[in-house]
This record gives C-alpha cells, structure tokens and sequence, in this order.
C-alpha cells in the first residue's frame, strides 16, 4: 500500500492558479514571437527585402535592426522578460564564454543568438543575420571578428580556416553554462528544504555516500551521442560528482577520450550488476542513470483526483499551475535515499516516472510500492 503524503506545514501542494496564469503568459508570449517572427519576415521577402541577394554584416535592414526578421527570430531563441525584451547580448547562450571579438563593435546586421552549437569554442559567438531576400542566416563570429557562414565544406569554412576539426570538446564550457542555466545555483537547497519533512531531512545523504553509475554503449563516436553525454556529465560537475561510466568494451575509449571516468562493463545487465557490485565493495547507495537525460524535474504537487475524466484535459491544466524544481541529479538521489530511509518498510530500490509527461502521473501519490520501476535513474 501506499504511504501517505507528508505534508509541509503552512504550504498548500495543489495546483496554483498564480503559477497557471504565469504559464500561460509565457506560453502565449513565446507564440506570440513566433507569429512575430513569421509575420516579419513575410513582409520583408514580399517587399524583396534589400531587393538584391546577397547583404553583408555591414548592412543596416531598412526600419532598423530592432523590426527585422533577425531580431524576431532571436527573440523566438532567448528567454525574453514580460515585455519580450531581449536579454543583452552578453547573457544569450551565443555570446562567447570568454575573450573573443568585442560584442560592442558588432557589425549592425549581426546579433548574437540565444543558442550555441556543442561544438563552438570557448571565444567563439554564434549569430544571425539577415538576408538579401528577406530572411535570416546562422552564422559564427570569430574572435578577429570574421563572419562565417559554414562549419565546413568550403575553403573559407571555420574547420578549413582553423585547420582542424571541431568537436564536443571545443564546446564544453558552453554545454556547463547551458547546464547551470538550468539548474540554477540554489535549487537543490530550495528543493529538498521544501520538499522533504524536517525527519527527512535528517536523512539527506552527503555526496561521497553515493557510487553514481552512468550505463551507455555505443554512444561516444557520434555528435549526438557526445552532446547528451556530455550534459549528463555537467549536470555532476556543477555538483562536485565525477560519476563512473560503465559502457561497451568496443566504444570504452572513446569515452575516456571526451574526459570520463569510464571502465568496461559489458551489456546492459552486466554492467547493472557490475555497478552495484562496485558500489557494495566502497559501502556506498549505487544509482544508476542513463545517458540520455536532458533534466531531474520535480513536480511538488499532492495527488489529484481525475476520476471520471476520459482525456488528459484536466491533469494538463492542473499541470500548469504545478510548482517545479528543476534539481541535479545528486537532489534527486538525495530525495528518493530520504524518503526510502524514513519509510518504515524499509525500502531498497526507488525510481522515477522516467518521461516527461507528467500530466500521467499526478493521478496517483507521490510514490507507491507496488511499480515497476525502469532503468533511468534509480
């Protein structure tokens, strides 16, 4: 059966219409951008834009920077405030991280982008231009303060221009920044103060009680593969973690390669049991994790009555009114250990709900004995 929920004295945990309300603004805000963006830009390329082909960086668009298609589509890539003000340059994820060409003497027709590719080195700025029809253009500013239109495949692309290739390993400090922007410096204190009974609370373990074990295979030689696994990776470095990556004999050291902490463990059951024999040997709690993770979300609400209902109407609205924390995975580790050693059953295993659509799970209570529990972080 079930335990009952422990509720924190004084705070309410159902849906908050305050923080609905805010959702919505926000939802509608970032469609409103888009239809921005989509309705600037038909404009532009039905009065021909420049009305030639090919603008350069130099070239102010006609009613200014701030009504161009360029403008509206970094605005649709940044976290804009209420009034869908950008954020200044310096603090979109394209700025670079440190040195590079004086975002000051920018050229009048480039802006630095809310995004960044894995790739991009340390002084290196992602940007966006507009174009001679009308549209926008993904580039790249140098530190020199080159415009680049290509990665690679032309003579004057970034890789030729460099005379390397760039990799994940080029990027990882823009993959950190984009790790710590969502996991904001005080959310695992602010979680687990809040989440957890002052009883619980005693049983918060501190990070070395844990052996963290990463299962992946076959994921290190390819660009998608490196960027998931070097933002699982992040996510335990902004929480002083090196976890241990248990992965295939034939891919081990192309994982050594981007910088982990990285040994053989075979197929998946084996390098499962390989981690907890590991763990048991150092007298430590054994999670494991998968290496496809994108965030620990935590949704502080008690459990919702949806009887009755034969769609996902209802739980989607009280979603939007749900508190969240968006934690480390050590939070979440921490959580579930105080929870299971405040249960008077004396549980040995805990999970997750491991998708990200909560909206299925608020029908049911905070945790139970009586699921299967699936191999993405337990």
């Amino acid at each position: 059966m079930a335990p009952k929920m422990q509720k924190t004295a004084g705070r309410s945990r159902g849906p908050c219409a305050k923080i609905a309300k805010q959702a919505i603004k926000k939802k509608q805000q970032k469609m409103g951008l888009k239809a921005r963006l989509e309705a600037t830009e038909a404009k532009f390329r039905k009065k021909g834009g420049y009305g030639r082909a090919v603008v350069s960086i130099f070239d102010a668009p006609a009613g200014g920077i701030k009504n161009s298609p360029a403008w509206r589509k970094v605005a649709t890539r940044c976290e804009v405030d209420a009034r869908g003000r950008l954020p200044p340059p310096e603090l979109r994820d394209g700025a670079p991280l440190k040195g590079g060409f004086p975002l000051s003497k920018y050229p009048v027709n480039v802006l630095v982008d809310g995004l960044r590719a894995p790739w991009l080195p340390d002084d290196w700025a992602q940007v966006i231009k507009n174009t001679g029809p009308g549209g926008t253009y993904l580039g790249w500013m140098s530190p020199q303060g080159k415009f680049f239109y290509h990665r690679c495949g032309y003579p004057s692309a970034m890789e030729e221009t460099l005379g390397r290739k760039l990799t994940i390993m080029d990027g990882l400090n823009g993959l950190m920044r984009k790790a710590r922007n969502i996991v904001k410096p005080e959310a695992d204190k602010e979680f687990l103060q809040q989440c957890l009974s002052a009883a619980e609370r005693k049983h918060v373990a501190p990070a070395k009680e844990f052996h963290f074990a990463v299962v992946s295979a076959r994921r290190a030689g390819n660009e998608s593969g490196q960027h998931d696994i070097m933002i699982i990776e992040g996510y335990f470095k902004l929480v002083g973690v090196r976890p241990t990556w248990y992965v295939d004999e034939a891919s081990v050291e192309e994982y050594r390669a981007l910088g982990l902490n990285a040994k053989v463990g075979g197929k998946l059951t084996p390098a499962r049991n390989m981690a907890l024999d590991d763990a048991k040997a150092k007298k430590l709690v054994c999670v494991q994790v998968s290496d496809d993770i994108s965030r620990w979300t935590y949704y502080d609400i008690e459990k919702q009555d949806f009887s009755g209902e034969n769609d996902f109407k209802k739980a989607n609205k009280t979603l939007l009114g749900t508190r969240k924390h968006v934690v480390s995975p050590l939070a979440a580790a921490q959580y579930m250990l105080a929870k299971m050693r405040t249960d008077p059953d004396k549980p040995q295993l805990a999970g997750v709900f491991p998708t990200g659509n909560a909206a299925m799970s608020m029908g049911s209570q905070e945790y139970g004995k009586h699921h299967f529990i699936l191999g993405d972080f337990f």
